[in-house]
């Protein structure tokens, strides 16, 4: 499977729009066959649903995106690609239906 959370046939997906054009469903189908989800929501992995409780705790207690990511970078969680946290993918999460409803 390819790195991260794509498609193991994504390059496939973009070479198959580049030679014919995007046809419509054709993603859908590709996916149903090849048995592609897509990228599951944060807090889908084991580990991120306490990291996302983590996150919706301190913004609960007024922390800024800026200081939740400073946060879990000095406590060394790692985002889900393994790099460090930044404002602006604090803010996303929080932002996102799943959060939501969790906090």
């Amino acid at each position: 499977m390819a790195a991260g959370n794509r498609c193991a046939h994504s390059s496939i997906h973009k070479l198959a729009r580049r030679a014919t054009g995007h046809v419509d469903g054709a993603r859908e189908r590709m996916r149903k066959r090849d048995g592609c989800e897509g990228a599951k929501p944060f807090g889908a992995k084991p580990g991120e649903a306490e990291t996302l409780e983590r996150i919706q705790g301190m913004r609960a207690v007024g922390a800024s995106p800026l200081a939740i990511a400073q946060q879990l970078n000095a406590a060394g969680i790692p985002s889900r690609r393994g790099s460090k946290w930044h404002p602006f993918t604090v803010g996303r999460l929080l932002q996102r239906p799943q959060s939501k409803a969790r906090a």
